[in-house]
């Protein structure tokens, strides 16, 4: 029987949508117009980010970032213009970033430019010093401020115990459960943080006997089925993307999918015995 339930955070317990969607899209637009001078449609929209996260291999937001404007010079190079991104090629397997810069043979881009740029659009004045230790520049409201919190904490049963394990860093994890008003003891399953989905390696420090992890990715998937214990079990509810209408994964590990983490929730609690 299932005794906890581990939290992604991003499109689970907060609605990014509107920040790190949005920042994705923002720092294609600011890379092109700063070294390309290229002010066109747009390269990359909030919505079009789904289709890396649909694939696999970008569960780090940055790395997205950097895979989008690599993407579209390689479009360049092929069809001699910018085009806006819609899909990835056939050959991409899901190797992430990496997989890119090695099939298109492109050179490596100003990574350290595009995460700082990032964290600015993302943090802001008001808290780029303390998640990322430095004070931008610019007088800019962080789109940070745009997150919308999505659980509703009546339906954090006591049947249960929580813990967390997210892609984000230990100061974005902190603030973030400070903003829903959290107290980390109150994850008695444990908190990790900078998980490099798939790699399942992190979950290991987590714990619980049977667990269930609720996430919205298709690497959220691959990690809970990398996950491999001799004594403990670990399954996934899958929450629907915010740009994804329906979603159709029949996999075993997938107990079902949700609209939201509170419809997962309720169902957990109320079928908690049909899982064993």
């Amino acid at each position: 029987m299932i005794d906890t339930i581990i939290f992604d955070i991003d499109g689970v317990l907060i609605d990014v949508s509107r920040s790190f969607r949005l920042v994705i899209a923002m720092v294609v637009a600011d890379y092109f117009k700063t070294f390309e001078g290229y002010f066109g449609p747009s390269i990359i929209t909030p919505q079009t980010t789904q289709v890396f996260k649909d694939r696999g291999g970008f569960n780090n937001d940055w790395e997205l970032t950097e895979a989008a404007i690599l993407l579209c010079y390689y479009y360049k190079e092929e069809y001699g213009r910018f085009l806006p991104i819609i899909d990835l090629p056939d050959w991409y397997q899901g190797g992430g970033l990496e997989e890119l810069y090695q099939k298109t043979g492109l050179p490596r881009l100003n990574q350290n430019w595009i995460k700082r740029r990032f964290q600015i659009f993302y943090a802001g004045k008001r808290y780029c010093s303390r998640l990322y230790g430095f004070e931008p520049e610019e007088e800019i409201t962080g789109l940070i401020e745009k997150e919308r919190i999505v659980l509703r904490r009546e339906f954090l049963s006591e049947r249960f115990r929580y813990g967390i394990a997210t892609g984000r860093t230990e100061a974005e994890t902190y603030l973030a459960l400070e903003k829903m008003g959290l107290e980390p003891s109150f994850f008695e399953a444990g908190i990790v943080w900078a998980v490099r989905k798939p790699d399942p390696t992190l979950l290991y420090q987590l714990v619980f006997d049977h667990g269930v992890y609720i996430g919205d990715t298709i690497d959220d998937l691959r990690m809970v089925q990398g996950f491999a214990h001799r004594k403990r079990t670990l399954s996934l509810v899958m929450v629907k993307p915010p740009f994804r209408k329906e979603i159709e994964i029949d996999q075993p590990d997938i107990l079902f999918i949700a609209d939201n983490v509170n419809d997962a929730l309720l169902r957990l609690d109320r079928d908690r015995g049909e899982w064993t």
